[in-house]
């Protein structure tokens, strides 16, 4: 997700998010899961303050 920096902190984020919780729990889907660059402390801290988690997961890459 991504918003351009004159819309933020003015609570889309979490508009957005709760639209796809919605969608999800309409699928039965168990969790929703996002990938963020690791060094992308901004987008991290507005995830985390939006209920997302800490996973267990690392993802792998293979250049082409």
């Amino acid at each position: 997700m991504f918003l351009r920096p004159e819309y933020r902190g003015i609570g889309l984020m979490d508009k957005l998010i709760e639209a796809v919780r919605e969608a999800a729990k309409k699928e039965d889907a168990v969790d929703i899961r996002l990938y963020v660059h690791n060094k992308n402390e901004r987008a991290i801290k507005a995830y985390r303050k939006s209920g997302f988690l800490d996973s267990d997961y690392h993802i792998m890459t293979m250049p082409i």
